[in-house]
């Protein structure tokens, strides 16, 4: 059969890892033509049908538990800080992927005009929930002819390419949608990351079947340029994402179901399962120190397990 990379769609012939997922393998094939490491175009609509459960978006008014969701909300907070630092007053902004709303909601308490996009279900309903009236929020994929050319200052997806099944034709709908000196935000998983190399099928970070596609830094940037993106500032640690990337991904290795101590922190403990969970709680504890030195030592060597990258538009 062949297989084709889900960003340029170039003949794929090189297995770089195959995955395990509810008693399915997926394969992630590495491109030699634009860097990428992807699931094929042609096994990605019966990848994402074991995508998007009820389950992936958690239990209850968070996804996660409450410490975990303040976390998150602080690095929203921070984030929305600084784009607002480097826009007008009265910018348009669209979040693509907006997730339970947090970082839309963040803007629009500044004054920032705020469009976001997010897909039907509990992500959906816990955004509108969150977020009122103060957000335009649109229900959907992302595509094509949502919104009109050069409406928005910014763009911003956060740990949402990765999830797109049309991650090339998405970046050149947003350089379409950014004004000149628009300020586009991507953060995603670094596939030439030390975790990567260190676990391989068993990163928390590749996270199948949701995670399509990934790229590095060099490869990111590169593709960017062909939209006119020219890269600002970049950001090679998260305390958020890189330290839980060597935790869960340690606990992969040593256990028959990967991401349980992941899944459970969302609120789906299986009854029976309490104590496994107490168990690798105590893990991860222990694992908490080491694992935010090697992510500080990543980061210096620029093999961080995830990356953000403010772009421009020029």
């Amino acid at each position: 059969m062949k297989h084709t990379c889900l960003y340029c769609s170039a003949e794929v012939r090189n297995l770089s890892c195959v995955a395990s997922w509810a008693c399915t393998d997926i394969e992630f094939f590495s491109c030699s033509a634009c860097g990428a490491v992807t699931v094929s175009r042609e096994s990605c609509e019966d990848v994402l049908a074991l995508a998007y459960g009820k389950s992936y978006y958690g239990e209850g008014r968070r996804k996660f538990f409450p410490a975990i969701s303040w976390l998150l909300s602080q690095v929203h907070h921070n984030r929305a800080r600084d784009l607002c630092s480097m826009i007008p007053q009265d910018s348009k902004v669209l979040d693509i992927g907006c997730g339970d709303g947090s970082f839309a909601l963040s803007l629009a308490c500044r004054g920032l005009c705020v469009s976001a996009v997010e897909m039907p279900g509990e992500g959906f309903d816990r955004a509108k929930k969150h977020c009122g009236l103060k957000v335009n929020l649109i229900e959907g994929p992302f595509q094509s002819g949502m919104f009109e050319n050069g409406s928005f200052n910014a763009v911003t997806l956060q740990h949402v390419l990765e999830h797109l099944s049309r991650p090339r034709e998405s970046l050149h709908e947003i350089s379409c949608l950014l004004k000149p000196g628009g300020i586009l935000i991507l953060s995603l998983p670094n596939i030439e990351s030390r975790q990567y190399g260190l676990f391989g099928k068993d990163w928390f970070h590749l996270d199948p079947p949701q995670h399509l596609f990934f790229m590095g830094y060099e490869s990111l940037l590169r593709e960017l340029s062909e939209f006119g993106f020219l890269p600002i500032k970049k950001t090679s640690f998260s305390l958020a994402y890189d330290p839980y990337g060597y935790i869960q991904s340690v606990l992969n290795k040593l256990s028959d179901r990967p991401n349980f101590l992941y899944d459970s922190l969302k609120g789906k403990i299986p009854g029976d399962r309490y104590r496994r969970f107490f168990f690798e709680s105590l893990v991860a504890f222990g694992l908490l120190v080491p694992s935010i030195m090697l992510s500080l030592c990543d980061a210096l060597a620029k093999k961080s397990a995830t990356m953000e990258i403010w772009l421009v538009r020029g």
